[in-house]
């Protein structure tokens, strides 16, 4: 008797962990956009890994926070932000093994071009997180491939996490 309460007592505590892992992800994955959206040097040192990589499809591949917000900081993503913008993503599926984890969803860019939000870029994104150090879960990658019918947006998002 004794050994099935403590069968049951570990999974009751792993359950947990999972799924206050996954709520830190999903949250992470969400802050993304409005610290894009507003130029948060802060929050992007925050989110991203030191060794993190961004490959953004169509635009350039970036490495570190410092690499990352030197692409916020370009022309492109300045003009866009200066005149109203938006990056917004889907729901996240997680996956996670031990204090590694992985993502996918859709991610959206809607900008303001003569008073008419459009969406600029729709994209198919796979993320990896690694959890360590004091901001907890942290991506270490996040790859995007535009929804422009790529075979290999395609693959992204058959790809098992």
């Amino acid at each position: 008797m004794v050994r099935d309460q403590t069968a049951t007592w570990y999974s009751l505590v792993e359950r947990l962990q999972k799924l206050e892992d996954i709520n830190a992800i999903t949250q992470l994955i969400a802050s993304y956009g409005p610290i894009a959206d507003t130029c948060d040097r802060a929050g992007l040192d925050r989110i991203w890994h030191p060794q993190s990589t961004y490959e953004i499809g169509g635009i350039g591949v970036f490495h570190g926070p410092q690499g990352i917000a030197e692409a916020f900081a370009g022309d492109f993503h300045s003009s866009i932000v200066k005149n109203g913008s938006a990056h917004i993503s889907s729901s996240p599926h997680v996956e996670i093994q031990g204090d590694k984890a992985a993502a996918k969803n859709y991610g959206t860019l809607f900008w303001n071009e003569n008073g008419q939000f459009i969406c600029g870029r729709l994209t198919a994104t796979r993320w990896e997180f690694e959890r360590g150090g004091p901001e907890g879960w942290q991506v270490t990658k996040r790859t995007t491939i535009l929804l422009d019918g790529r075979d290999d947006a395609r693959a992204l998002l058959a790809e098992p996490l």
